[in-house]
């Protein structure tokens, strides 16, 4: 995971965003529609597909966000902030699932929280600044509760489908959805 971090902080200013996300997602849906297909996997109901875009569409949200938040904060920065997504999963799952906040995990919470915004708050000085520092930093702490939200939204299936099927449909609907991309109606990659 570090190492795709970094190569996407490194190819993202050159690539453009948008074309990272669209071939990023054309090959990891390719993928996970193979291995679907190979292992012969029914094809889920349309409720559950119906559910499975709305997760695959979050997922696309939230790679963009993270993605543009790793061309803006350093590396570490963003990392830090990436993982206050597990510090947002006991209050998603207390709104989605209505399961309780028990006293430690709220604890564990607060200090977690507090290390972010300490390392938030040194923010570099001078040319090492992006100068849409704190959009990114925004930005990555939205893919912080939209990585919560979908991961809850995950739970909330994953005694229904198979973790092919959820992969499938969690590459497959941004590959979708950016098509456009990939066919160069936004500027050749």
């Amino acid at each position: 995971g570090s190492g795709i971090d970094a190569l996407v902080k490194a190819i993202a200013p050159e690539a453009g965003l948008h074309h990272l996300l669209a071939w990023r997602f054309l090959f990891g849906g390719l993928i996970a529609l193979s291995v679907f297909r190979a292992q012969k996997r029914p094809m889920p109901s349309g409720s559950a597909i119906r559910f499975h875009t709305m997760r695959g569409l979050i997922q696309l949200a939230c790679a963009f966000t993270f993605f543009f938040a790793l061309m803006h904060l350093p590396l570490a920065l963003a990392t830090i902030i990436g993982f206050t997504a597990a510090l947002m999963v006991p209050f998603v799952a207390r709104l989605l699932l209505r399961e309780p906040i028990t006293p430690v995990a709220l604890l564990a919470t607060v200090i977690g929280f507090v290390g972010a915004i300490l390392a938030v708050m040194g923010r570099p000085q001078g040319g090492e600044a992006s100068e849409l520092w704190l959009l990114g930093t925004v930005s990555c702490f939205a893919a912080a509760f939209l990585y919560a939200l979908g991961l809850v939204l995950l739970r909330m299936r994953a005694t229904h489908e198979d973790a092919t099927t959820i992969a499938m449909f969690t590459n497959v609907v941004p590959a979708i959805a950016l098509l456009p991309i990939t066919f160069g109606l936004f500027g050749t990659p």
